[in-house]
C-alpha cells in the first residue's frame, strides 16, 4: 500500500521553534525519548540531545531543521503557544448559584456569564 505523497518542501523555516510536547518523557541524559502521537521509543544521537536540550529546538540550519521535521513527523514537539494579553482573553464565568463570583474584578476586555438554571440570589444579583 503505497503512503501519502508528503509535499515537495518540508524543511521548517530557520527561525521556527519547537518544544516538547506535554506527554513526552525523556531520560535523565536526554538521548532515550518516550512519545509521540503514536508512542514509541526514541534513541536520539548525542548531537541530537544536545541540539534538544532541555526541551526546545529552533531551527537555524539542515541538522536543526532536520530534527525538528522528524519530532514533528511523529508527535514529540509542538510550535510553543504564542503569548496573549490579558485584554485579548474571553473568559466565560459559569455562575450557577455563585452570582458573588461576578463581584471580583478581572482586567479583562469581555467575559461571558453563562447562567444555567441558577436560582436567584436573594440579593438581586
Amino acid at each position: 500500500m503505497a503512503g501519502l505523497a508528503r509535499p515537495a518542501q518540508t524543511r521548517l523555516p530557520d527561525g521556527f521553534t519547537v518544544e516538547l510536547a506535554a506527554d513526552v518523557h525523556r531520560s535523565r541524559d536526554g538521548r532515550l525519548m518516550l512519545g509521540g502521537s503514536r508512542p514509541r521509543l526514541l534513541r536520539l544521537s548525542e548531537a541530537a540531545a544536545r541540539l534538544l536540550g532541555p526541551g526546545e529546538l529552533t531551527v537555524a540550519d539542515e541538522a536543526t531543521a532536520a530534527l525538528a521535521r522528524r519530532l514533528a513527523d511523529i508527535g514529540a514537539v509542538i510550535p510553543p503557544a504564542a503569548a496573549v494579553a490579558v485584554s485579548d482573553v474571553t473568559i466565560v464565568i459559569p455562575v450557577r448559584d455563585r452570582a458573588r463570583m461576578l463581584r471580583e474584578p478581572a482586567p479583562l476586555r469581555s467575559a461571558l456569564v453563562a447562567q444555567d438554571c441558577a436560582t436567584l440570589a436573594k440579593d438581586g444579583v
